[in-house]
């Protein structure tokens, strides 16, 4: 196995006692603000947009199976305090409607104005947003490659590191099953995503009607941040939590060998919630940013949670 490969194995046994103490100091109160109501305005994918007027942008995914009445993408604006706004963005007609969209990212260096966004099958949605008339272009798709235990992905995510635009999925897991974290590179100018490795995953907590990863982000850094959520069906009770799972060490491979598999009981939830199925994760950079999370909470809808740090312009 050659050291890229062994990326993700690796980054599953650092100690957490790097970030415990930033935790402790910095852990937020947490208050949750309604997006939508209803079961076709859940959010599944979370990525940042921009800051402005005071206002923090994000677009969001839905997992929606349906017609066009049923969205596929959202804008919603997030002031530091108040109601959180919520625009649906129309699905490009030359383009068939995505079926379950599970992830949602930013791509790096293009100015934050094109994500991925990943059906639960690895369909992938490469998109450019337009800010002036709020429209998306789908610029490309292309398929995550095949493996026998990748039925179901919830989570997807992109990050530039080591000159690579690397990329990290997840086929969720349920209960006893695991998650199985998959990695590899992205070549956006190829329509190519190139698979490098993977490794099983389980969370400690919740403990019931589990699944282990529902979506995930890397940080510039190379921390891979996940959520977990328990899902025993539309009427809940739903929780989640979020964990930093480990560091992506592609500087550091060449002097390591051989693969790990994560010992559950060794993480630390960062934080818990007790009503709300967190599906979406996102990490704003820089001394604005925090972390944003957002749930899809089935018949109750959808709720957004993280505060909103935008500067003047």
């Amino acid at each position: 196995m050659n050291s890229r490969k062994k990326g993700l194995a690796t980054l599953l046994v650092i100690g957490l006692s790097n970030v415990w103490g930033w935790t402790a100091a910095a852990n937020p109160t947490w208050q949750w603000r309604p997006v939508q109501p209803g079961k076709r305005q859940g959010i599944s994918g979370l990525a940042f947009v921009r800051q402005q007027a005071q206002i923090c942008q994000f677009l969001a995914v839905h997992d929606n199976k349906g017609d066009q009445d049923q969205p596929r993408l959202a804008l919603l604006g997030v002031p530091a305090q108040g109601p959180v706004t919520y625009q649906p963005l129309a699905w490009p007609a030359e383009h068939s409607l995505p079926v379950d969209l599970e992830a949602l990212t930013g791509v790096p260096n293009t100015r934050q104005t094109e994500y991925v966004a990943v059906t639960s099958l690895g369909l992938v949605y490469h998109l450019r947003l337009d800010l002036r008339t709020h429209t998306i272009v789908v610029l490309h798709t292309v398929q995550i490659p095949p493996h026998e235990e990748l039925t179901n992905i919830e989570g997807f995510a992109l990050q530039q590191l080591d000159d690579q635009l690397m990329a990290v999925w997840a086929h969720r897991g349920q209960d006893h099953e695991p998650a199985i974290f998959f990695w590899g590179r992205y070549y956006p100018e190829k329509t190519k995503i190139v698979a490098d490795g993977s490794t099983p995953f389980q969370v400690p907590w919740p403990l019931q009607h589990v699944r282990h990863v529902s979506d995930l982000k890397i940080a510039p850094d190379g921390l891979l941040y996940i959520t977990a959520a328990s899902d025993p069906g539309d009427q809940g009770p739903f929780q989640s939590a979020t964990y930093v799972v480990g560091n992506f060490p592609f500087r550091q491979l060449a002097a390591r060998q051989g693969t790990q598999r994560q010992n559950s009981s060794t993480l630390i939830p960062l934080y818990r919630f007790n009503s709300n199925k967190v599906e979406a994760i996102e990490l704003v950079p820089g001394q604005n940013g925090g972390i944003a999370l957002a749930s899809d909470d089935e018949k109750f809808g959808s709720a957004f949670a993280g505060k909103c740090f935008a500067g003047p312009d």
